[in-house]
């Protein structure tokens, strides 16, 4: 695992409420990895570390950053506030990035994961 912390909690906290271990799939990219749901194999988290200007920071340094499915509705008002991004490299309408550098409680970030995979149940 890697060395920030919140990254690390936000990892045991979704393998200690729902039991999955992140899958790691890209060779090119061994930081990043995916949640999913074993009975539809939904992706509802995906965790990256990217350039701060890919998400049009200004930062030259590389941050964490977790990807969740959120309600469409929801979306709009998450941008309003502080460390919450439009999807990275998936959709839009229906992701929402979350910066994993503190600027979001933990306890809210829990609760977007746990809507995330409320979400991909139902799919």
């Amino acid at each position: 695992m890697c060395k920030n912390s919140l990254r690390n909690d936000v990892i045991y906290y979704i393998m200690d409420n729902y039991g999955h271990a992140p899958e790691y799939l890209w060779t090119k990219f061994p930081s990043y990895c995916i949640f999913r749901c074993p009975a539809n194999k939904k992706w509802y988290a995906v965790i990256m570390k990217v350039p701060k200007k890919q998400l049009l920071l200004k930062e030259d340094e590389q941050i964490d950053i977790l990807v969740v499915k959120a309600n469409s509705n929801e979306i709009n008002n998450l941008l309003t506030k502080q460390g919450f991004l439009p999807a990275y490299h998936m959709n839009k309408k229906s992701w929402i990035t979350i910066l994993l550098d503190s600027s979001v409680a933990k306890e809210e970030i829990y609760k977007h994961i746990d809507e995330s995979y409320k979400i991909v149940v139902k799919m």
